[in-house]
C-alpha cells in the first residue's frame, strides 16, 4: 500500500504544473514583452520605412455582345473561348509595345509584363487586369494605357479574323458560281441526264450560291462596323487609387505580434529550464521506489 502511494507521488511530480508554468511566465514577463516589442518594431520599420508602397488600378472588360465576334480574340466560339483569347492578348507583345510607347517605359517588356496581373473569369465572362506601380499616378497611367492598347489590339484581331472569314466566303461563292455554270452548260448541251435530275442539280447549286452570297454580305457588313462592334465592353474603368495595396501594414503588425508572443513564451521557458539548478540528490520517494532500496533497509 505504501509502495502504491509512493508511485502515485512520483507520477504526480511528472505531471505539468499549471501554477509553475504561470509562475515562469510571470518571472520572464520582461523577456516576453521585449521580444514582442522587438518583433513589432521590425515589422513596423519594414512596413513604414523599408518596403516601398505598391498601388493597383484594375480595369474590367467583357467580350462584345455580337455572338459572331466572340471568337475574334481566340479560337473557337462562345464567351469562354473569347475570355481565354482575351487573357492571352492582355499581356501580348501587341499590347505591351503600345503601352511601353505611351508611358515611356524605361525597363524591359518582361518587367512591364510583371506589372500587370490578369484574372480571367470564364463563368462570369469578364477579364480583370490590375496594373501595379510604386505610385498611384503611375499605376493609373499604366491602366489607362493598357485599356486603350487592349481595345485596339482586340479590334485588330477581330478585323484579321473577319478578313480570313471573308476570304473563305469569297472562295465558297466562287465555287458555287462555278458549279452553277457547269450545270447550266450541261443543260444547254443536253448532257444533264433526265430533266428532273438536271433541275435538282441546278436548284442545289443555286441554293448554295445564294447561301454563300448571304454569308459574304453579312461578313462584309460586320467588317464595316468592326471598329465598334468588336470593341470589348469596359465594365470598370481605371480610377486613381487612394491608398496602396501593399505593404499591408495592419496585417504585418498583427502577424508580428502573434509571432513575437510565441517566440517570447518559448524563450521564457527555455531560459527558465536552462537556469534551473540541477538536483544533486534524487528525491527520497524515487530512492525508496528503486528495487534494491528495501533490501538495503532490511540489512
Amino acid at each position: 500500500m505504501e509502495r502504491s502511494d509512493e508511485r502515485g507521488a512520483v507520477a504526480c511530480e511528472d505531471e505539468i504544473d499549471l501554477r509553475e508554468l504561470v509562475a515562469t511566465l510571470v518571472r520572464r514577463k520582461w523577456w516576453i514583452a521585449g521580444i514582442t516589442l522587438a518583433a513589432l518594431a521590425v515589422a513596423g520599420v519594414l512596413s513604414f520605412a523599408v518596403l516601398p508602397p505598391t498601388y493597383a488600378v484594375a480595369v474590367e472588360v467583357a467580350p462584345p455582345v455580337n455572338a459572331e465576334l466572340l471568337d475574334t480574340a481566340g479560337a473557337g466560339n462562345g464567351v469562354n473561348a473569347a475570355i481565354q483569347g482575351y487573357a492571352a492578348l492582355a499581356t501580348s507583345d501587341a499590347v505591351l509595345v503600345q503601352v511601353a510607347r505611351d508611358v515611356a517605359w524605361p525597363g524591359s517588356y518582361s518587367d512591364l509584363r510583371k506589372s500587370f496581373e490578369v484574372q480571367a473569369d470564364t463563368n462570369g465572362g469578364t477579364l480583370t487586369v490590375a496594373a501595379r506601380a510604386p505610385s498611384a499616378e503611375e499605376a493609373y497611367r499604366l491602366a489607362r494605357s493598357w485599356r486603350q492598347a487592349f481595345i485596339r489590339a482586340a479590334v485588330g484581331a477581330a478585323r484579321q479574323q473577319l478578313d480570313l472569314q471573308i476570304q473563305v466566303a469569297e472562295r465558297s461563292l466562287a465555287g458555287g458560281q462555278s458549279a452553277l455554270d457547269r450545270v447550266k452548260a450541261a443543260l444547254d448541251q443536253g448532257r444533264g441526264g433526265s430533266s428532273t435530275s438536271a433541275l435538282v442539280s441546278a436548284l442545289a447549286a443555286g441554293e448554295a450560291l445564294v447561301q454563300a452570297r448571304e454569308q459574304l454580305d453579312r461578313l462584309l457588313a460586320l467588317r464595316q462596323s468592326v471598329e465598334t462592334a468588336a470593341a470589348p465592353s469596359v465594365l470598370q474603368d481605371a480610377r486613381l487609387p487612394e491608398a496602396p495595396v501593399a505593404p499591408q501594414k495592419t496585417l504585418n503588425l498583427t502577424v508580428a505580434l502573434v509571432l513575437g508572443l510565441m517566440a517570447g513564451v518559448l524563450a521564457a521557458f527555455l531560459a527558465d529550464a536552462w537556469r534551473r539548478e540541477p538536483e544533486t540528490e534524487p528525491p527520497a520517494a524515487i530512492v525508496d521506489a528503486l528495487p534494491g532500496s528495501q533490501l538495503a533497509g532490511e540489512r
